[in-house]
């Protein structure tokens, strides 16, 4: 007898993403503290429907250290559904997991939706982040 387990034909029992694009639970800012620490000291970029905070992480918290770690905060001042807020949170995700690159490294990233963004396309959203994401790393290197 085997002792493979039966996954259906075609799919593997591994994950299916493949680790570039994952997100792993060490790339997200879990704690309010951690939130805290970002909106009180960072540096914020401005768009229309969101605001980047941007701070240099500190592994000292006991955390491992790692490139950057985000944290998404979308309130009921955005929309009273939640399913807009949750699909605020996905879209903002999506846009981190597929343009990391983008951010600047070894940083803690807050992204607050402002109002309209639940309105907002996958593209529209990456437009307004990406350009964010470049003012930050302007600034990151105008600090050095």
């Amino acid at each position: 007898m085997s002792t493979r387990s039966k996954a259906p034909q075609g799919l593997s029992t591994e994950s299916q993403a493949p680790e570039s694009q994952a997100f792993p639970k060490a790339e997200h800012l879990t704690f309010r503290s951690q939130f805290l620490r970002v909106q009180s000291g960072g540096a914020k970029f401005h768009t229309r429907h969101f605001i980047l905070m941007v701070l240099a992480n500190n592994p000292a918290d006991g955390d491992p250290p790692v490139a950057r770690r985000i944290g998404i905060t979308v309130t009921k001042r955005v929309s009273k559904r939640a399913v807009h807020r949750n699909r605020v949170k996905r879209l903002v995700r999506e846009f981190y997991r597929k343009n990391r690159d983008q951010l600047p490294a070894g940083v803690d990233l807050v992204v607050v939706a402002k109002r309209g963004a639940p309105e907002l396309t996958l593209e529209q959203v990456t437009h307004e982040l990406s350009s964010a994401a470049r003012a930050a790393r302007r600034a990151e290197t105008k600090d050095l």
